[in-house]
């Protein structure tokens, strides 16, 4: 009897083994299957925010949390930026009018967005601004319009095909320079071309909105920006990239929601 009990024991031991085994490993690949799950699905709004980043729904205050002061305490005031951005999207649409597009007309900023970026090149006054996706060229003009107004500073857009930028017209051309990646080692071909360069005063993400890409992006675009500098990305809602990158760099940042889009940024 005391034979049968042991083995008993014993069994019940093993049993208690294989379970706790088998624990372990149902939870490791839980945790790898929430590690793919987080960098393939696409964040609901709800998950967005809930973050610690701080939501705006109109671009003064976004611009202003970006500034750390109000854009009035410039020598360029907000209304300043309002009416010259007024008349820019004027002028952008008329030449969306006729234009054969390569590429879908929503693709472009949405309009807040789109002011919030134009007023920060305005007051910022950067020196090297970098655009990654180009598509039309919709926000290459605001970018180009602002250095412009500036009498300074230059803009290096990034994309992969070369029939972008069909709405960059005349002078802006003067401050724009196009780099192409090769289809074949982007990412290398990217690291190269960002560590190659100046500091970076103001970064522009609008290209690729998967995961992995956002995040190298991000980060290479963080190694080389100025102190003070800004990181910006359209479509932040795209993926859980830009802030789990805000997350592990301690920075808190800005997101402007934007019919149903999230454009985000972070200064550093």
């Amino acid at each position: 009897m005391k034979v049968l009990a042991k083995m008993g024991r014993d069994m019940s031991s093993m049993g208690l083994i294989r379970s706790a085994s088998l624990h372990a490993r149902l939870s490791s690949r839980r945790v790898l299957f929430d590690q793919v799950l987080r960098r393939i699905a696409v964040p609901p709004l709800t998950d967005i925010f809930d973050t610690d980043a701080i939501l705006h729904t109109d671009a003064e205050t976004f611009v202003a949390y970006l500034l750390r002061s109000p854009p009035s305490s410039t020598l360029l005031g907000w209304d300043d930026c309002v009416e010259e951005y007024e008349s820019l999207l004027r002028d952008l649409n008329s030449r969306y009018v006729g234009l054969r597009t390569a590429y879908p007309v929503q693709w472009r900023l949405q309009d807040r967005t789109a002011l919030a970026l134009y007023a920060l090149v305005r007051l910022r006054r950067p020196s090297v601004v970098v655009e990654t996706g180009v598509a039309n060229g919709h926000s290459t003009v605001v970018v180009l319009q602002g250095l412009m107004r500036n009498g300074h500073g230059r803009l290096l857009s990034v994309d992969v095909n070369t029939d972008v930028g069909g709405l960059v017209k005349g002078r802006e051309r003067e401050r724009w320079e196009l780099s192409l990646l090769p289809r074949r080692r982007r990412k290398h071909a990217l690291s190269t071309l960002i560590r190659d360069m100046v500091p970076i005063d103001m970064f522009v993400h609008d290209s690729d909105h998967s995961y992995g890409w956002q995040a190298l992006e991000y980060t290479l675009a963080w190694s080389q920006l100025a102190q003070p500098g800004i990181l910006f990305t359209d479509d932040a809602q795209s993926s859980r990239a830009f802030f789990d990158f805000c997350r592990r760099q301690g920075v808190r940042p800005g997101l402007l929601v934007d019919r149903g889009k999230v454009a985000g940024a972070v200064g550093a």
